[in-house]
């Protein structure tokens, strides 16, 4: 029996895609090809098209299910076996290779109507080939010398065959067959994407960041991408699709954005039509596939595409210019109060204005609000007049002392709704309004000086959450008798806060509140966070396992947060359920943005202006209506929310960055998340830390947070017992997270970090020891620390204990503890060297160098891994940035090196080296994960597609086999299994 590498899940940088029909799409994830049943959004099957080359591209047949996949310079034909609306098979039906990189391909038919295909090379030839068996019909090389970086074919007929090649030096040429290739423009940098266009015209896409489209009356330049530009698809009637490093598709009309697509952080890489155009398929480079419908409109870039609505003439002479105070949308009309005491409604589609009421204690001063059935407005003394419905009936009723400072309303439910004010004096009122009723309560706030910015009631009416101008969520029971009607006033006592959070969202004010129909709370706030709590009325079961930061204790209810996202980098302004769907308003930069809040999508765009109570929208189950002031103006505008379509996810990503971190979580412990089995953790430069689980084609992202500012460099699972995972990167950040059901939720982070230290990375992390209250951990650091640090887990706090110095980059750390009782932490370092600390029972403040090993490698000790045999020798295995695997066995009664052999094992620098029992699982950025005998035999080797390979882990599994993940640029993840061997011939 020998060893053998399989592949278990695999998770790339998309890199092509195509349409196969009407239903079946073709994405490329490294070298396999996957096939996915568009309407039914379900994955049908894999194929390995390539064992070592990446596919770069995918030309699908016009007339049947053949698609022609290209990577490096290999190509293959492959017949997709569809029926039933399954996938039965792929069918390998020809292969070849070419002597240059293969740039384009395309179905072309000879006079005979035979089908060949055509493939354009990196130096400018066309290859025709029999797609029967690849045999070569015809070779042309180019006349005129250049390097493509991209091409594209057009014409079915050999005869009519052109090419465009876009070149590294920013040229667009086109030539025919047999012909000289004439240049139509050029790009300020390497042209990576070229397309033809319906009306003969043809686009290019490149460094410069530009989308050029080359036609007869000359070139146009489309500007609008955040990073260089990497393809570009037609899409017939003036529409143009664009694919950018900035992680977003943009549909132009002309040279005018329509609309912008955001699928990732970093990387759009290849766009594909639907044969109909009404829809595109992008894959990213997170891994994500994404099938956008067309829809143009969903962004709106000038004030011009909206409605703008301007106060008609008042009757009689005013010397005082007239503007709007305030303003309440409604589905078919808004009710606007101006500055001299006119309350007006406006019709949308007679565009007709309607005197509704005027009151002179409304000129100068008005607070309105509004939804659809009811507007509201606060008047200076204090009163509050109701408008309901279309009709000019209102009512009136005193409810504060003073002026009414803030007015929110919210549908309850059909023909009830909740108003809630507050007053000079800060007192709060809530409103419950029927078409016959009006009932009020008095809610107490925590102090006078708290200013409320939002208020919610939770579906079953138990609950009632109030936002503050500082950050606060407040919690109410609502008891059955605490409404009495309007016209009784606010008699006997009020609403008394259950719990209180106070900086729920730092100091920032919580503008947005909502319940969804669990009684979830959701809240919004300025800081561009969203996050949701859950309400007990006890404290939960496991609350020695929540994070104390994550949990409130109140008087009346326990609040608990169970997510938190960053959903913007400016405001969040309003949130609303429609069914599950979580939508947030977002404003930044004098945009507003409707937001899918889980799926963090884009639903709307539109430019904006104006303060926190100058814009609002209306959201119902057929239409979205959005209106802002601009200057005297109301700027309104609706959409059908069938032009609103949400992409259709095939695929999720994992991260568009590379990953410098993963470790296996192992099955034993049976870890989940939401009830999904969990996988692994991995993080890297983005400051993500995200849980993956095992899905059904690949791996899933179950839980993502990020509370690191930059790049993490290292995860290590404390044990899967205890479910803690410790990351640690960039900016000294050192963070423990828990594993629990719901998510990933933080557990501790030690103290702030020194401004001396905010410049400096910790490398590497290695558990020393755990029991079930404390844990010890070793930390590598850039400025040549080796740090010991102590979680105390029941606490939730990590202390620096220990502290050793070797006086340069410390790379890499593992720890191991002898029968004796004592404890060792190994520490390898950029100048090659490895060296080995005791590790103190006493509770020191210094670690003892107790070994020093010079000269192990020539350069950097990248990675190591260490274990303790039966005679208390340490054996080391480490890799260095010199290629080599060296094994050490350390005495450690006598600290001394027992044997030491160095083995050239890799062709770059190594990067992952871990025991698998007594052997060596190693991975270089050569690509090659190997398996290493105790003696650097080679076991097995394989070729990972993952570029960039930085993080290895290995794991036992409960079967006894063990899994092995590498990450980088993607991740893959292999099982290490005896295989028979082969008998040799």
């Amino acid at each position: 029996m020998s060893l053998g590498l399989e592949l278990r899940h695999r998770r790339l940088p998309g890199s092509a895609v195509a349409f196969v029909s009407d239903r079946l799409l073709a994405a490329a994830n490294g070298g396999s090809l996957a096939i996915y049943d568009v309407p039914a959004q379900a994955h049908m099957c894999s194929h390995a098209a390539f064992d070592h080359a990446r596919i770069h591209g995918i030309a699908a047949h016009p007339a049947d299910t053949r698609v022609l996949v290209f990577g490096a310079k290999c190509w293959t034909v492959l017949r997709i076996h569809a029926a039933d609306r399954q996938c039965v098979r792929i069918e390998r039906l020809c292969s070849g290779a070419r002597s240059d990189w293969i740039k384009a391909a395309h179905w072309v038919q000879d006079r005979s109507g035979r089908w060949l295909v055509a493939l354009a090379l990196a130096h400018g030839q066309i290859h025709v080939l029999s797609a029967d068996d690849g045999s070569a019909h015809s070779e042309d090389a180019c006349s005129e010398p250049c390097i493509a970086y991209a091409a594209a074919f057009s014409g079915r007929a050999l005869d009519d065959l052109r090419v465009c090649v876009g070149t590294v030096f920013g040229d667009v040429l086109v030539r025919r067959v047999h012909a000289a290739p004439a240049r139509v423009g050029g790009h300020d940098g390497a042209v990576f994407g070229v397309a033809f266009l319906d009306n003969g015209a043809i686009a290019s896409v490149s460094d410069d960041r530009a989308v050029r489209v080359w036609g007869a009356g000359g070139d146009t330049a489309l500007f609008g991408h955040r990073a260089r530009v990497w393809a570009c698809v037609d899409l017939g009637g003036g529409l143009l699709v664009s694919a950018s490093e900035d992680g977003t598709c943009r549909l132009w009309r002309g040279a005018e954005t329509v609309d912008v697509w955001a699928q990732c952080a970093k990387n759009v890489w290849a766009v594909a039509a639907s044969p109909d155009r009404r829809a595109v398929a992008a894959v990213g480079g997170d891994g994500s596939l994404c099938v956008w419908p067309v829809r143009a409109g969903r962004r709106v870039e000038t004030l011009d595409e909206l409605q703008g609505v301007a106060l008609p003439e008042p009757n009689g002479e005013s010397r005082v210019p007239e503007f709007t105070r305030g303003f309440a949308l409604g589905w078919d009309a808004a009710l606007l109060v101006s500055n001299s005491g006119r309350v007006l409604r406006y019709e949308y589609e007679r565009a007709a204005w309607l005197p509704v009421w005027e009151d002179p204690v409304l000129r100068g001063y008005a607070m309105v609000a509004g939804c659809a059935g009811l507007a509201a407005v606060g008047m200076r003394d204090g009163s509050l007049v109701l408008f309901l419905g279309d009709s000019n009936q209102r009512r009136r009723a005193q409810l504060h002392a003073d002026a009414v400072r803030w007015v929110s309303v919210a549908p309850r439910n059909a023909g009830v709704f909740d108003v809630f004010t507050a007053g000079e004096d800060g007192q709060v009122v809530w409103s419950r309004v029927t078409a016959d009723s009006w009932h009020v309560a008095r809610v107490e706030l925590p102090s006078a000086r708290t200013r409320v910015a939002s208020a919610a009631v939770s579906g079953d009416g138990q609950w009632l959450a109030v936002g503050s101008a500082t950050g606060g969520v407040y919690v109410y029971a609502v008891s059955a008798g605490c409404f009495a009607p309007a016209a009784l006033g606010l008699a006997g006592g009020g609403l008394h806060a259950a719990c209180a959070w106070t900086q729920a969202h730092g100091r920032q004010t919580v503008s947005a509140l909502a319940f969804d129909s669990d009684g979830l709370l959701v809240s919004g706030g300025r800081d561009g966070h969203v996050r949701t709590f859950r309400i007990l009325a006890e404290s939960p079961a496991d609350a020695d396992q929540v994070p104390a930061s994550s949990l409130r204790q109140g008087t009346g209810a326990w609040l608990y947060v169970t997510r938190d996202v960053q959903l913007s980098s400016g405001w969040v302004e309003h949130l609303r359920f429609s069914g599950a769907t979580l939508f947030a308003v977002t404003f930044f930069r004098k945009r507003l943005l409707l937001v899918d809040v889980w799926a963090q999508r884009v639903v709307l765009s539109t430019v904006c202006a104006g303060g926190a109570k100058q814009w609002q929208v209306l959201l119902g189950a057929h239409a979205v209506r959005v209106g802002f002031m601009k200057r005297t103006q109301l700027m309104t505008r609706s959409w059908p929310m069938r032009a609103l379509a949400e992409p259709v996810w095939l695929d999720r990503g994992v991260s568009s960055v590379d990953l410098r971190a993963a470790v296996l979580l192992g099955d034993s412990a049976d870890i989940r998340v939401n009830g999904r089995m969990c996988l692994a953790v991995v993080a890297g430069e983005d400051g993500h830390v995200r849980v993956l689980s095992d899905a059904a084609h690949g791996v899933g992202v179950v839980a993502d947070v990020r509370r690191h500012r930059s790049a993490v460099r290292c995860l290590r699972l404390v044990s899967a017992r205890s479910r803690l995972v410790l990351s640690a990167g960039a900016g000294s950040e050192l963070r423990c997270w828990r594993i629990a059901d719901s998510g990933l939720v933080e557990w501790a982070q030690p103290p702030p970090v020194a401004a001396d230290r905010a410049d400096l990375r910790i490398m590497d992390l290695a558990v020393v020891d755990e029991t079930p209250d404390i844990v010890r951990v070793a930390a590598a650091c850039s400025d040549g620390a080796v740090e010991l640090w102590q979680l105390d887990v029941k606490q939730q706090q990590l202390v620096c204990i220990a502290r050793g110095a070797v006086g340069c980059c410390v790379f890499s750390a593992a720890a191991v503890n002898t029968s004796d009782g004592r404890l060792w932490v190994l520490t390898g370092s950029s100048d090659g060297q490895i060296c080995v600390w005791g590790i103190s029972q006493t509770g020191s403040a210094d670690l003892e160098l107790v070994l020093k090993l010079s000269g192990v490698h020539q350069s950097g000790a990248n990675t190591l891994d260490a274990f303790v045999d039966t005679r208390n020798c340490i054996t080391v295995a480490s890799g260095g940035d010199d290629c080599q695997i060296a094994v050490t066995v350390i005495d450690t009664h006598t600290m001394s090196v027992v044997s030491q052999t160095r083995t050239l094992a890799h062709a770059a620098a190594v990067q992952g080296v871990c025991f698998i029992d007594n052997q060596i699982c190693s991975v270089s950025t050569d690509q090659r994960l190997a398996i290493w005998s105790p003696d650097m035999e080679l076991q097995c080797m394989v070729v990972t597609q993952v570029a960039d390979p930085s993080a290895l882990d290995v794991q036992r599994t409960n079967a006894g086999a063990w899994q092995i993940i590498v990450a980088g640029m993607g991740l893959e993840t292999f099982s290490l299994q005896e295989q028979p061997r082969r008998e040799e011939e």
